[in-house]
């Protein structure tokens, strides 16, 4: 992660979550921070979800949901944020969470469906 602050806010909520410490973010070579947490409980949770078994999770914290996700898949550009990601379904959520909460958004997805291909979905706030 590029971002210190949002590297150390996901370590005091993934300490949460464990029951355990918060970690520094460490910075790596290329100029990003990382923090590491081990957990066989959380990974075969982690590994049993799909958007429709967090959709409830999402949908009961949008605006948490929608900083944590912008900050990670977003990409400013004047007064627009383009968000990039080639889940179409996920996409759309955060289309209608972004309506709900007042937001505009751009009327149409940017599909590229080639394997490996970004899909882009443009909104202005």
């Amino acid at each position: 992660m590029r971002d210190y602050d949002y590297c150390e806010e996901f370590s005091y909520h993934m300490a949460a979550v464990l029951d355990r410490k918060a970690k520094k973010p460490k910075r790596i070579r290329d100029g990003r921070y990382r923090v590491r947490y081990r957990s066989k409980e959380f990974y075969m949770w982690w590994k049993k979800q799909s958007l429709k078994t967090l959709k409830p999770i999402i949908e009961r914290y949008p605006v948490d949901f929608l900083r944590a996700f912008v900050t990670g898949e977003g990409s400013p550009y004047r007064y627009q944020v383009h968000i990039y990601n080639t889940d179409t379904r996920l996409l759309y959520l955060v289309k209608e969470l972004c309506q709900g909460l007042g937001i505009r958004t751009g009327k149409r997805l940017g599909l590229n469906n080639k394997k490996g291909a970004k899909v882009t979905f443009k909104g202005r706030v």
